[in-house]
C-alpha cells in the first residue's frame, strides 16, 4: 500500500493527526543547552531550556529570557551560523537603558552622561543583558537588538538530559574508585 493509502485506512486519520501535532511541536518549540556562565545564577553551562518560537513580536516582554542571533551592521540573522545566544530582556522599544559600561561603538542611541552611557532603545529593538552582568558581552556593548533576531522565549528550565546523567554517574564511580586506598 503506498504511504498516502494511510489515509483512507480506519485510524489513517489519527495517525495524520499524530504526524500533524509532532510537526507543530517541532517547529514551536525549542530545546537548547546553555553554554557559558553570562546568565548565572539563573542558568549555568550545560543546562537546558525549552523555548517557544515567538509568532509575534510583541510577545516579548521585560524579564523575560529569550533566545536570539547577533548579526551586526545589517546582516539579516538568517544568514548567520546556527549559534543561538541567551540573554534576559531589560528594556524594551521606547525606554531608555543606564550603563556603565563603555559600548564597543557610538550610535545615534546611546547618549554619555557624567559616568554612564544611556541607550535609547529604538522602535522594534530590545535591550538584553546576561543575569551575570561581569561576564557578559551584551546589548550594554552592542547595543539594541532587533526584534527579528529573537528567536525563542525561555519558558522552562529541563532537567538534565540521560546522557549527561550517565555521564555524571560515570564520572562519579570513577573518581571513588580513584579515591579509595591501595
Amino acid at each position: 500500500m503506498p504511504w498516502y493509502g494511510i489515509l483512507f485506512v480506519p485510524g489513517g486519520v489519527l495517525l495524520l493527526l499524530c504526524f500533524g501535532v509532532l510537526l507543530l511541536v517541532r517547529t514551536c518549540l525549542l530545546v537548547i543547552t546553555v553554554q557559558g556562565q553570562s546568565m548565572a545564577p539563573t542558568l549555568h553551562h550545560g543546562d537546558r531550556v525549552l523555548a517557544i518560537r515567538p509568532l509575534r513580536q510583541r510577545w516579548v516582554q521585560k524579564g523575560q529570557v529569550v533566545l536570539f542571533r547577533q548579526s551586526f551592521s545589517g546582516e539579516a540573522p538568517d544568514d548567520l551560523p546556527l549559534s543561538l545566544h541567551i540573554k534576559r530582556v531589560v528594556a524594551l522599544a521606547g525606554e531608555a537603558y543606564r550603563s556603565s559600561i563603555h559600548p564597543t561603538e557610538y550610535s545615534a542611541h546611546v547618549f554619555q552622561e557624567e559616568q554612564a552611557y544611556l541607550w535609547q532603545v529604538p522602535r522594534d529593538h530590545i535591550f538584553v543583558c546576561g543575569d551575570n552582568r561581569e561576564q557578559s558581552i551584551d546589548s550594554r556593548s552592542w547595543g539594541p537588538l532587533p526584534l527579528r533576531n529573537v528567536r525563542g522565549i525561555v519558558v522552562k528550565q529541563l532537567p538534565p538530559s540521560p546522557d549527561a546523567l550517565s555521564a555524571q554517574s560515570e564520572i562519579a564511580q570513577r573518581s571513588i574508585c580513584d579515591e579509595q586506598p591501595n
